[in-house]
């Protein structure tokens, strides 16, 4: 959890965004209350915020339809969902092998 913070963090000072504020809920599953979701669904409605900034859906649901159904709520409100963006694997460059008669 402190990597996903850590990262977002970073992103959103590299992107021009405020520091970035966090709501967790840690522990309940995805079918129990989770009153910080609940309090980011509010406030997004409110207009407080116009902007998710997000690891990935997961963090609403490890059920993927679940997940994705946050998501279009969050949209459906006017708010922008913003994933950060998935990290690459450099491919190390290949030495062209010499050649020999």
């Amino acid at each position: 959890m402190n990597t996903h913070r850590r990262a977002l963090l970073m992103y959103a000072r590299r992107i021009g965004f405020p520091e970035p504020v966090v709501f967790f809920d840690n522990g309940p599953s995805s079918r129990e209350a989770r009153p910080s979701l609940e309090n980011l669904l509010q406030r997004v409605v409110l207009g407080q915020f116009g902007v998710v900034l997000i690891p990935g859906p997961f963090v609403f649901s490890i059920d993927d339809l679940a997940a994705h159904s946050v998501v279009e709520h969050l949209r459906r409100a006017g708010c922008r969902v913003m994933e950060l963006p998935r990290p690459t694997r450099r491919i190390p460059r290949q030495r062209n092998p010499s050649r020999s008669a």
